[in-house]
């Protein structure tokens, strides 16, 4: 059998002398919309003489990496392009992310910046002005070598007064794989720097992990200041490397996301066991059986799966050293584009009816908007929906609302699924009966 050896942990670092080479090195990506997903591309080289199996990830959740974490295998020489997606959703005007990219002694990683396109009625007050951070902090991304799953290992970040007032930290937030060891309440003065030790015990997520230390303070305009936490995970006994996810865009529900690759160095046989905790993936493994070598995991979009984005974790059993998850990270496009995306009724007198209509075109060959089923959820008596095909790839579905006699909101949604009863697309519709 293997022997039962702890879990490692390994933080990418970018190293000056790396072989490993991200063209650019910065990317700007301008403007931005929140909720909207934007893609882009860089290149990584090897410039060595041996062949590298690297792992490339965000530090932040508004980049992701070529539609999740992954690996990538590089041939001496090798130039190879790297697809990622900017998904903003917070209220952050600056966006800022780096995606590292390490493995075999070798890391390096490409900054990559944003601005949020601002809304004047729900962005109302970052359109008044941000106020700049009075604490920096340093490192941004604690420094952590190879440590035991079994022992913490000790962080440390240091928080910098940079105004000229003094600042009153009073409570320092964590996640459950990270303890406080300092004083959380104390007072800084300007220009004052103060070091915070944590003892960092890692969760069983083979991969990159994110998590993060939020220190609260006293400031009137700006109270909470978050520091992320990245660090990768591999079980002892086993060499996982993430998902290989492929290229085209869209990925629809029931598409393959890539597979996970699995090494052992033991001579005896495993039996491992892979289910997925939401019901995001689909699982199968693409060996006949569980022997010493090489496994391979491949994980599908389940075919339920609506547009959006989704986070899921991957529970592996069977292994000498104890049960871990594998994070997946994904977005599901859309197979059919609809305009408008919504049912706009507006605001109806009571007893009166109303219809509108959407027209909706298929992107992708496999989908004929012909063939489409539409369903409609809402209040009694409920709406009747009819699909007519407009010919080519266009269809138009129509929204008929009886006429109702209470007031107030009502509101549902339209459900396109295709001949096999998967689902394409909802489209929500939503009414105001008045007097």
């Amino acid at each position: 059998m293997i022997p039962c050896l702890p879990l490692l942990l390994v933080l990418f670092v970018a190293d000056s002398s790396s072989s490993v080479l991200c063209e650019p090195e910065s990317l700007n990506l301008g403007a931005l919309e929140r909720g909207k997903v934007t893609s882009f591309t860089f290149s990584v080289r090897n410039a060595a003489a041996t062949r590298f199996e690297l792992i490339v990830a965000s530090d932040s959740d508004w980049i992701i990496v070529n539609a999740g974490d992954r690996g990538i295998s590089l041939a001496p020489g090798e130039l190879k392009e790297v697809r990622a997606y900017a998904h903003p959703f917070r209220r952050v005007q600056d966006l800022h992310a780096n995606i590292h990219v390490g493995g075999e002694g070798q890391s390096s990683s490409i900054s990559v910046t944003g601005k949020l396109s601002l809304d004047p009625v729900h962005d109302a007050v970052l359109l008044q002005g941000t106020t700049p951070p009075s604490l920096s902090f340093s490192p941004p991304v604690p420094k952590i070598h190879s440590t035991p799953f079994s022992r913490p290992r000790m962080v440390t970040v240091q928080a910098t007064n940079t105004s000229d007032d003094p600042i009153r930290v009073i409570g320092i937030r964590t996640t459950c794989e990270i303890g406080v060891l300092s004083d959380p309440d104390v007072v800084l003065a300007p220009r004052e720097s103060r070091d915070f030790e944590f003892d960092l015990r890692p969760v069983r997520y083979c991969g990159p992990n994110k998590t993060e230390i939020t220190f609260d303070t006293e400031e009137p305009r700006r109270r909470s200041y978050v520091v992320p936490v990245f660090y990768l995970v591999e079980p002892a006994g086993l060499r996982v490397v993430p998902l290989s996810i492929r290229d085209d865009e869209p990925l629809l529900s029931g598409d393959p996301l890539g597979t996970f690759s699995l090494s052992c160095s033991g001579r005896e046989a495993l039996d491992l066991e892979a289910t997925s905790d939401r019901g995001y993936c689909e699982l199968r493994w693409e060996t006949s059986s569980h022997l010493a070598g090489n496994l391979r995991l491949s994980v599908l979009a389940a075919d339920h799966l609506l547009p959006g984005r989704y986070v899921d974790r991957i529970l592996v059993t069977g292994a000498p050293s104890g049960p871990f998850y594998l994070p997946v990270e994904f977005l599901v496009g859309s197979a059919v584009n609809a305009e408008p995306d919504c049912f706009r009724l507006g605001v109806i007198p009571q007893g009166q009816a109303v219809s509108a209509s959407i027209t909706v075109r298929s992107l992708v060959d496999e989908i004929q908007v012909s063939d489409l089923r539409a369903t409609v959820t809402g209040h009694s008596p409920r709406p009747r929906v009819q699909l007519d095909s407009t010919g080519g790839a266009g269809a138009l579905v129509q929204l008929s609302l009886p006429p109702l006699s209470r007031t107030g909101v009502h509101q549902g949604v339209v459900a396109l699924k295709d001949s096999t009863g998967r689902p394409v697309l909802q489209l929500p519709w939503k009414a105001l009966i008045i007097e």
